[in-house]
């Protein structure tokens, strides 16, 4: 096995401790609940560049 290759394994193997705090699912459904009460209003407008294919 290559250098590499044993240093593609340890990394794969590797399990880090959990940090997650206990009112972690609660701060993500907050923050999706306070995201989707906002329209996302996406505009698209051209902007000029010098090669034209791009």
């Amino acid at each position: 096995m290559t250098y590499l290759e044993e240093q593609t394994a340890e990394l794969a193997a590797y399990l880090p401790p959990l940090t997650r705090e206990a009112d972690f699912d609660l701060f993500w459904e907050t923050t999706r609940t306070q995201a989707d009460a906002v329209p996302l209003e996406a505009r698209r407008t051209p902007c000029p560049y010098p090669i034209p294919s791009i």
